[in-house]
């Protein structure tokens, strides 16, 4: 089904309305409850619409449903007088009986006129979908839909062919979120095929209200492979969750600016941070000293990583801790530039014999490293001669004064040793890309290398020598 983007951002705003009302629920309850409301909305949009669903239609369908606010904590019952509660009775049965009128067989409500009462109900949907062949093994619930209210009085029959697809059902937990929508608690295996019978003709206690049994309905899964928690990379923010399962690449749940922008996992445990480091899933903060853990996926054929955000309410507070998502990319990508490995020449050297900078590979949006290309190197270093330094990726101008703004990701602070590196920058002038040691305390640089072109390594030598003989 089509669905406008007008209409989309409509959609997504009442479900952003109820999410505000839920309150401390748990994540996962939060999620089945707005999935379920999703769910209904385009069901309902399909069901009752010929084409493309009308701005007309959804208003409809979205005034039938519960509001927002209905989903919030309930206010505590005041007590009144027995004036007052005579007229609530009457009030209430005046009401039943005008909703008896409306819902009689000659005036059903709009959301369920297409549906023959007399005929039994049917599954509209499931998730993860029927036929998917790679379901995330961490996924915790199985759901299914309904095209009619159902019997929700632990009224249900989650069945199996046979113990070598069935799924471990887990004993308790399994209940309707709604007239119409079931979730079981399951655990799965990966690289493994599940087949569950949602009603069988033995076992059949989905009902509708009317006591009919739904159609049995043959629900066969995959679920792919768990990806080795090895982040070494470069990752960019995409969203953010209070759970991994509401991650959908399609919808953007955070409609706020992203505070973590992207972040690069580098190798022996580092990041482009110097307070960040990692080993085995856990990213330690030193500053904090935190530890958010982190795991990674594939969805839809691309790797995303999930961190914890420890936030001070979840510091100090006690909250549970939501999760940033990022997706893996390269160096550059968020800036519209697509980065290659590029050749490139070494140039002038300042190091000490104490310190090294060996460089492995150097990308860039072009091989002519002209000013507003993008750069990034990786490689190796060794400080010896300080008991920390600041790494700098920059470019020495050959004209003009060379004065140009730093971001986080051109530089790292590395301590006494040896380590990796992952620098990326924009040629911000004319001049040659200067990669060099400096001091914590003085500032100075206290030794580096140069790279670029051919030209350019020959350009900063002649520019050298002019300053000197101008010196002179």
């Amino acid at each position: 089904m089509n669905l406008s983007s007008e209409l989309t951002k409509q959609v997504k705003a009442h479900l952003d309305e109820v999410r505000k009302h839920l309150g401390t629920l748990p994540a996962d309850e939060r999620q089945e409850i707005l999935q379920s409301i999703e769910s209904h909305i385009y069901d309902a949009l399909e069901t009752r619409s010929d084409g493309e669903p009308t701005q007309e239609l959804l208003s409809a369908v979205l005034a039938e449903m519960d509001p927002p606010e209905s989903y919030g904590e309930r206010a505590p019952i005041k007590k009144f007088g027995s004036g007052v509660k005579l007229l609530l009775v009457v009030l209430t049965l005046l009401l039943g009986v005008w909703i008896a009128y409306k819902i009689s067989p000659e005036n059903p409500p709009a959301h369920i006129s297409s549906v023959d009462a007399k005929q039994p109900p049917v599954v509209v949907s499931t998730s993860p979908a029927n036929g998917d062949n790679a379901v995330d093994p961490d996924i915790t619930k199985l759901r299914v839909t309904f095209n009619k209210d159902m019997l929700t009085d632990r009224m249900w029959s989650w069945c199996t062919e046979s113990p070598d697809t069935a799924p471990k059902f887990v004993s308790s937990g399994t209940r309707f979120i709604d007239k119409r929508t079931c979730v079981v608690p399951v655990e799965l295996e990966p690289n493994k095929t599940y087949v569950i019978w949602i009603n069988t003709q033995k076992h059949d206690s989905f009902r509708d209200t009317n006591h009919q049994p739904a159609k049995p309905y043959r629900l066969e899964l995959r679920t792919g492979n768990v990806l080795s928690p090895n982040p070494i990379g470069h990752w960019q923010s995409v969203d953010f969750v209070s759970s991994s399962e509401e991650f959908h690449p399609q919808t953007k749940s955070w409609s706020e600016a992203l505070e973590l922008k992207e972040l690069s996992f580098l190798p022996d445990g580092k990041t482009d941070r110097p307070y960040w480091t990692w080993e085995d899933g856990i990213l330690h903060h030193s500053g904090d000293n935190t530890d958010a853990k982190f795991f990674i996926k594939s969805i839809t054929e691309e790797i995303y990583l999930f961190l914890e955000w420890m936030s001070g309410d979840v510091i100090n507070k006690g909250l549970p801790p939501g999760y940033y998502v990022l997706k893996k990319t390269k160096p550059g990508t968020d800036r519209s530039e697509q980065v290659q490995p590029v050749p490139f020449e070494l140039g002038l050297n300042t190091l000490s014999e104490k310190d090294a900078i060996v460089i492995e590979q150097v990308s860039a949006s072009s091989s002519s490293f002209a000013v507003g290309d993008t750069v990034t190197v990786e490689g190796k270093y060794t400080l010896t001669s300080q008991p920390e330094a600041t790494l700098l990726l920059t470019a020495t101008a050959t004209t003009g004064d060379g004065h140009s703004r730093t971001t986080d990701r051109q530089h790292i602070l590395v301590s006494r040793g040896s380590g990796g590196f992952l620098l990326t920058y924009k040629i911000p002038h004319s001049g040659c890309s200067h990669l060099a040691f400096y001091s914590t305390v003085t500032g100075q640089s206290i030794g580096g290398l140069h790279f670029g072109t051919e030209n350019q390594l020959k350009a900063l030598i002649e520019s050298t020598n002019n300053i000197q003989k101008e010196t002179l």
